[in-house]
């Protein structure tokens, strides 16, 4: 909301705003709203506000002062004052007046929601002052409010310790699937007794659960009860009367998750201490998301496994309910070091210890010359004995690689005390998910896709590119390239980690499971620019340089030319594409248009390029809960070096602004172009396109939208608005907001 004495008008006019535009939106949403009617106009009496048939149909009217009123020729009138259908009427007809508009009053909603000529023309009555919202705001700050109403769910998810285990993205999915219920003061959630059938979470208000004196769950709630630490949930004193008050739970607090586990009956009896708004989440919505709530913390360890990084959440939760409880007590030994892997396993309980594979045994001692009693042998080492490599607590996976590629255990793994494992053997895995050299071939394909001069390989070409990759075990502290040497292989990262330094030593990064090294090597006899060092231990996959010849010959100058834009836009200067401009030397040219949050500009570098320049506010990311939006927006669009796609050339910020340097696309919106084509006097009246172009802009959409689904990203914002046309006719999508 803006400060006392600013807008007051606007928010008392929003009050009778069409219910329709805040479907999506919680109650009392109107805050957002009122300093985004940024648009005052004054209109005379007898002048028309709107017109029936206009096709700019692009904003929406909320009346301060004045009157007016709506007249059409058709005989239905469609809420708010706009009619549905909106065909011209005949011109000889008759107006009707059909509503009538008083300060407060709104029109104009649909046009923000369908692209439709104007159905009812609006006559101002008397001089009227009125304020406007333009369709592209109001698209903004319906998108700011979901994306912070998820965000504030996906916290809440967070906070419950059976979901803490998710990932981000998981916990955005089950957020997602939460049911909004509200309640009355004293209405009751649920009573004791009643089955337990969902988790509950706390969004406004407060919740009492109480329990019967004497009854089954008096005094602790056996169970149902676990507010969240510092989340409002202190126990209250005990009620003189029959009834016991066991907590009262404020927002951020959750109960009832005993039920997603067990399905036993609520023992408690939970009651709205005032007006208060739940999140509800049912078990069949759990299960159906996530599977049987005691597999979740399973689940989220296989799924940080780089080795099964190909299988599909619903895989993943197929794996976890699979695997069997073995309990090993402290000192025994899991799995010796050159066994070949038959098992993969996960720690339920306890911990384990990976340790290097203990030094050979001492031969036995010879007699000493003349005779006498042989030298005391030395001990034998102990089970495990040797240098220890990591220690896993509960959720490690280990044994997954060796399994996989059915190659020799490369560590010892010992039970660090009594320890519970979840085990899973070659045939069960065999047996959910088909071959394991299938499995193998589909994680590979998946890590060279993301190889940028391999991206435009066709997946036969990356499958047979799998299949000829050599697995290679690297010690900690072996130099896997060192700076200055010949390069003829490529690497790519199955587990471990390895540093990058430059040739003084200087650190330049990592490369971690799914990176990779070395690609440039396959196409130039370039030394090495830089030595990578395995820190720990790292299984590495090597294709050398007489593979990848025999296989993608004939395609060599085609990854040539893609590795000499990848080497510019990497490393650009001299030789490649000019860098970008400094923030301080752009000059504004013209201002594209303006949203809830900030602005787009044209804007000039001093060589003359032109750039599409959008600068967002800090403060109104903040405020909106939208800074994690915006990394991933800026990463997902730096990552989208297509010629299908909008690319971000460079990113600045300053004290109070964040600024996204955007190549400029200046051909409009495909949206726009239909317009034009529905109003063109000379066409035939309708949007729709010929079959040819319809065809050609589709393939540029489905390009675009592979570039990124092969680097993971999926974009949820697929509307003829965020598809720009360039200057040569070919179609860019713009991935912004929802990637």
């Amino acid at each position: 909301m803006e400060r006392p004495g600013k807008g007051q008008s606007r928010c008392k006019s929003c009050a009778h705003v069409h219910p329709i535009l805040y479907q999506s939106f919680p109650p009392s949403p109107f805050f957002p709203f009122p300093p985004s009617f940024s648009i005052q106009i004054t209109v005379a009496a007898g002048a028309a506000i709107i017109t029936q048939g206009d096709t700019k149909a692009d904003s929406f009217y909320v009346l301060e002062k004045g009157s007016a009123v709506a007249t059409i020729v058709a005989a239905a009138a469609g809420e708010g004052g706009e009619v549905m259908g909106g065909a011209s009427p005949p011109q000889a007809a008759a107006a009707v007046v059909v509503k009538s508009y008083a300060p407060g009053a709104a029109f104009g909603d649909l046009a923000l929601l369908y692209s439709a000529p104007r159905a009812a023309t609006v006559t101002a009555t008397a001089p009227c002052k009125l304020w406007a919202m333009d369709r592209g705001v109001y698209g903004a700050v319906r998108r700011a409010q979901a994306a912070a109403a998820a965000q504030r769910r996906a916290a809440l998810v967070g906070g419950v310790p059976l979901l803490a285990p998710l990932a981000p993205d998981r916990r955005a999915v089950v957020a997602a699937a939460l049911e909004r219920v509200e309640f009355a003061d004293g209405e009751a959630v649920f009573r004791a007794g009643d089955a337990g059938d969902a988790l509950y979470l706390v969004d406004e208000g407060a919740v009492v659960l109480s329990a019967s004196v004497g009854g089954a769950g008096g005094g602790g709630g056996a169970g149902d009860t676990h507010p969240a630490a510092g989340t409002g949930g202190a126990p209250s004193p005990a009620a003189p009367s029959t009834t016991t008050i066991l907590a009262r739970l404020g927002p951020g607090a959750y109960f009832g998750e005993r039920a997603l586990v067990k399905g036993e009956p609520r023992d408690v009896t939970a009651t709205a201490d005032s007006y208060t708004v739940l999140w509800r989440l049912p078990r069949p919505a759990f299960d159906a998301l996530l599977g049987p709530a005691g597999l979740i913390w399973a689940a989220e360890a296989l799924r940080r496994s780089p080795a099964l990084a190909s299988l599909s959440p619903s895989q993943v939760t197929a794996v976890a309910g699979a695997m069997t409880s073995v309990s090993v007590p402290a000192g025994g030994v899991v799995f010796t070091a050159g066994e070949v892997g038959d098992a993969f396993y996960v720690v339920d309980e306890g911990g384990v210890d990976l340790v290097a594979a203990a030094p050979p045994a001492h031969p036995a001692a010879a007699p000493p010359p003349g005779g006498g009693p042989a030298p005391a042998a030395p001990p034998a080492a102990a089970p495990g004995a040797g240098t220890l490599l990591a220690r896993l607590g509960r959720g490690g996976v280990f044994g997954e690689r060796a399994l996989l590629d059915r190659t020799p255990r490369a560590a010892t793994a010992v039970a660090a005390g009594p320890t519970v494992l979840l085990r899973l053997g070659a045939a069960a895995f065999e047996a959910l998910l088909g071959p394991l050299p299938s499995l193998r071939t589909v994680w590979r394909v998946e890590a060279l896709g993301r190889v940028p001069i391999l991206a435009s390989l066709d997946a036969g070409a990356r499958g047979a590119l799998a299949a000829a990759l050599l697995p290679r075990a690297v010690p900690p502290g072996a130099v896997v390239l060192a700076a200055g040497e010949a390069g003829d292989e490529f690497f790519l990262v199955e587990s471990g980690e390895l540093a990058v330094t430059s040739p003084d030593g200087t650190p330049l990064g990592a490369v971690g499971p799914g990176g990779y090294f070395g690609e440039l090597a396959l196409l130039r006899n370039a030394p090495r620019a830089a030595t990578v060092t395995a820190t720990g231990h790292a299984a590495l996959l090597v294709l050398p340089r007489a593979g990848f010849e025999a296989l993608l010959g004939p395609a060599r100058a085609r990854l040539a030319a893609a590795a000499g834009q990848y080497a510019a836009a990497a490393s650009p200067g001299p030789g490649g594409l000019p860098p970008p401009p400094a923030l301080a030397d752009l000059r504004m040219v013209a201002r594209l248009g303006s949203g809830a949050f900030g602005r787009v500009a044209l804007v000039a570098a001093p060589d003359g390029r032109r750039f599409a320049l959008k600068t967002l506010s800090k403060a109104a990311l903040v405020g909106g809960g939208l800074v994690e939006h915006a990394k991933r927006e800026r990463g997902a669009m730096a990552s989208c070096a297509s010629p299908f796609l909008v690319h971000l050339e460079a990113a600045y910020k300053d004290a109070t602004h964040i600024h996204l340097l955007l190549e400029a696309v200046m051909g409009g919106e495909l949206f726009g172009h239909l317009q034009a084509r529905a109003a063109d006097p000379g066409g035939d009246g309708t949007a729709a396109l010929p079959e040819a172009d319809a065809r050609f802009y589709a393939g540029c959409v489905v390009l675009g939208l592979e570039f990124m689904h092969v680097r993971d990203l999926a974009w949820r914002d697929l509307k003829p608005e965020n598809l720009l046309i360039g200057n040569d006719g070919y179609l860019k999508v713009r991935p912004e907001g929802k990637v």
